[in-house]
């Protein structure tokens, strides 16, 4: 069986207890997910089944859009609400003018530290391990990129409620936490939830529950919709599934997708290309049935 599975995560669910449940459901085929969501958070959880595990790269490179709340007053280990308390501050001046001219700085490529509790590998050993081993944790600053970001209430009784649109590698707990730095009062995620990857959301038709008895699966060739698509005659895609580059010159129609990915299909495949020289060079193949 192979296929997209797309999960409404309960908060307070771990993303490899939602593969490991659906591994179970499916009768243990291969499964995995295309980007881990924190237990604390809940929203989309893109599942992928048989050959489609294989999507999980190219899945990950699209736009995701979050949902957070901001808790000023507080630092936190974690960065959420589930941590412990490292630093407290006042936040009274904090005002919804202050937060949109702040937000606004975050906007674009930016340096973010993640936080030191999390999954990051450190010399192949998670990040929070480190940490809670007592050691100290050496993250270096990543460029990520965040397309948008912006309140979307008003800010109350400390808390506000922001939509971030961002890109791969991006931690909203480090924004919640560089918030509070920025007014010197502390800040932490209340809650987190992912709307949507790329063309996929939360609000789809298709969505599951991880306690499901039966999933609705997406076909393979489902995602092609969020990648650029190329068409060639049947002669050069047959060879473009034979690993014979084509010129693009042959290329017959084009449909803009999400980001720079370049995507071929047949009845059979789905194909990602990379553009090297005018030509269109095969880089990998994934069967859709």
């Amino acid at each position: 069986m192979t296929g997209i599975i797309l999960l409404n995560k309960p908060e307070n669910f771990k993303s490899t207890d939602c593969v490991n449940i659906i591994r179970k459901k499916l009768g243990n085929i291969k499964t995995g997910h295309a980007g881990t969501l924190d237990s604390t958070a809940s929203g989309l959880l893109i599942t992928l089944t048989g050959s489609a595990s294989r999507l999980s790269d190219f899945i990950m490179t699209l736009p995701k859009i979050y949902i957070a709340e901001i808790k000023f007053g507080a630092e936190t280990d974690t960065c959420d609400y589930s941590g412990e308390i490292i630093y407290t501050g006042d936040y009274s001046h904090v005002n919804n003018n202050l937060i949109d001219s702040a937000l606004y700085s975050f906007m674009g490529i930016r340096e973010q530290v993640p936080p030191e509790i999390s999954a990051l590998k450190i010399n192949g050993k998670p990040a929070y391990k480190i940490k809670r081993s007592g050691q100290e944790v050496n993250i270096k600053p990543r460029a990520v990129m965040i397309y948008k970001i912006s309140r979307i209430s008003d800010y109350y009784e400390g808390v506000v409620k922001i939509k971030i649109i961002c890109g791969k590698g991006t931690y909203i707990r480090s924004i919640a936490r560089d918030l509070g730095r920025k007014f010197k009062c502390g800040a932490h995620l209340k809650s987190l939830v992912r709307f949507s990857v790329g063309n996929f959301t939360v609000e789809s038709d298709f969505i599951n529950s991880p306690l499901d008895e039966n999933f609705k699966i997406l076909p393979v060739n489902s995602i092609a919709e969020n990648f650029n698509q190329v068409r060639l005659n049947a002669f050069d895609t047959k060879k473009f599934f034979n690993g014979i580059a084509i010129p693009v010159t042959h290329v017959e129609k084009f449909k803009p997708g999400l980001n720079s990915q370049i995507c071929i299909l047949d009845d059979n495949n789905i194909g990602f290309a990379e553009l090297k020289s005018g030509f269109l060079k095969p880089f990998a193949n994934i069967k859709t049935c």
